[in-house]
């Protein structure tokens, strides 16, 4: 059975094709295994959110939902 997807306020729809090394999908895909993510999409967002908390850049967003 499949869960239902997350709703969160402000979100917007928006198509683009990522190019990366089949090395890095791969990093993407034990990042969402491993956070029992259930898309690519939520695995790119957790990184990036990550990455800019590391950075001091992160605004107030609740993502913590991500964490497992």
């Amino acid at each position: 059975m499949q869960k239902a997807p997350k709703k969160r306020a402000g979100q917007i729809k928006v198509h683009k094709t990522l190019t990366m090394h089949v090395e890095l999908f791969g990093l993407l895909e034990q990042i969402r295994q491993k956070q029992r993510l259930d898309t690519a999409d939520e695995a790119i967002e957790l990184s990036i959110r990550l990455s800019a908390n590391k950075l001091g850049i992160t605004q107030d967003y609740e993502w913590s939902w991500f964490i497992q």
